[in-house]
Formats: C-alpha cells, structure tokens, sequence
C-alpha cells in the first residue's frame, strides 16, 4: 500500500482537521475528521493534487465518540469523522484535502 504526502487545511472557518491518504486497488482512499469551531456541518471534502481538483466517487461520515469525548465544546465532535475515495491512480506531489 503507498501512502502519499498529504496535508489537510481547514476551509470551513476556523476549525481542526486531520487527514491520511493511501493508494489501494486503483484508487485514492481517505480518512479523517474535521471539527468546526463555529456550528458548521461538514457537507462533503475537495481533494486536490498539487493544483487540480480530484473527483471524490464516495463520503461517508462516521461515529467519532473518542474526538467527541476530547473536544466536548465543539459541535458535531460526535460525527466529524469521514471516509472516502476518491479518482487517483497515481497522484503526483502533495495531496491536499479540504472539507
């Protein structure tokens, strides 16, 4: 499994967010979790490689208790981890992904 470089950055206000990216069966997969300071719903990620967006094929949010547990004062601590993949076969230099 290859594991490119990526960076996450915050789009969304100010916020925490962290990410990681691997390549497997022809396609770029992604996990992470964004929190927003401000009461914002994350509705879905961009994903760039060095300039030029990626297609996301598919988003999934999923369960985060341990992020709600460590970040109670934050909304929707419960539910800010996602899932995805995304249309990379072989990305060239740095990833980046931005809820």
């Amino acid at each position: 499994m290859v594991r490119p470089q990526v960076q996450t950055r915050p789009n969304l206000g100010r916020g925490i967010v962290d990410g990681q990216a691997w390549l497997s069966d022809g396609s770029l997969g992604l996990a992470g979790w964004y929190a927003a300071f401000e009461p914002v719903v994350v509705e879905g990620l961009r994903v760039l490689a060095g300039d030029e967006p990626v297609p996301v094929l598919s988003m999934a949010r999923v369960a985060s208790p341990d992020i709600a547990s460590k970040f109670p004062h934050l909304s929707h601590a419960s539910h800010c981890r996602f899932e995805a993949t995304a249309a990379v076969r072989r990305p060239n230099g740095l990833l980046t992904i931005v809820p």
